[in-house]
This record gives C-alpha cells, structure tokens and sequence, in this order.
C-alpha cells in the first residue's frame, strides 16, 4: 500500500516573499558583523579593566606585606634595647635595610619608588606611652602616584 507520487503533485512550499527578497542580504550581514564586533570589543575592554584592578589589588596586597614587616621591625628594635628602655626606637634606624631588603625581594613594586618611614609626632611620642609611627609606602601604578600609609602605635617597654 504504498503510494507514489510523482513530482507534479507534490504541493510547493509558499515563498515569504517574491523572488528578490530571498534570503539576506549583504548589507544585513555586514551590520550584524559590525555589532557583533563592537560587542567583543567590548568584552575585551572589560577584561582589561579586570586586569587593571587585580594588578592594583595585588599591589596594595605586597604593600600592606610591606608595611607589616616594617611594623615587625620596629617590635624587634624594641626588643633589642631592652624592656627598661624608654625610648622609641628611631624609625630611620631600620627604615634603610627594610627598604633595601624589600627592594631586592620585589624589584617590581618598590624599582625606582620612595619608601618613607617617619614618627607621627615626636614631641608627643616621647611623653606618652606608646610610640607612634606612620609608615608610608610608595608605588607608581598607571602613570599616578598611590601611596599606602600604615599608623602604629607600639607600647614602650619601660613603662
């Protein structure tokens, strides 16, 4: 019971249009390109605005590590006058091999930039009891200047 049918009974398909409208046409594609490519374009200046702020957010990560160590020294200084010393120790005493030791550890991040160490206020460090600093780390990042400051307050020893 198969049925045969010839090629001349076989309905056409109804056309959505005449004959010229057919398909698309060159210039439908070349706009769809050019979105198309404005649109990668696009994802490729977001990527690079990622970029931009993972290098800065690693940046300000090896600073703050910087810094800490800066802190660290200044404890061990302490330590090293002793626990009836009343002094603060002097922030440029260690201030020349903490740079040199991070300079030789991160050449990246600290080539060529001042990293600058400094008591907040002498006057008021030496009567009171605690010493206090202000670390200040600097880095050129993207043609600015950025710098990251770190206060500390040590307790002094003797009293």
């Amino acid at each position: 019971m198969t049925r045969r049918h010839d090629r001349q009974s076989l309905p056409v398909p109804p056309c959505w249009g005449s004959g010229r409208a057919r398909g698309f046409s060159l210039i439908e594609v070349l706009v769809a390109v050019a979105v198309l490519g404005i649109g990668l374009l696009a994802v490729g200046g977001l990527q690079l605005k990622s970029l931009q702020g993972a290098q800065a957010g690693y940046q300000r990560t090896l600073a703050s590590l910087a810094a800490q160590d800066a802190v660290e020294r200044l404890w061990a200084a302490q330590l090293k006058a002793g626990a009836g010393g009343s002094e603060c120790p002097k922030g440029s005493e260690i201030a020349a091999d903490w740079y040199d030791n991070w300079q030789s550890h991160l050449p990246g991040l600290l080539s060529g930039n001042a990293v600058k160490q400094k008591t907040k206020s002498s006057a008021d460090s030496a009567s009171g009891d605690s010493c206090d600093y202000t670390i200040e780390v600097r880095w050129e990042s993207g043609g600015d200047s950025v710098t990251y400051s770190y206060e500390v307050g040590l307790p002094k020893l003797g009293t």
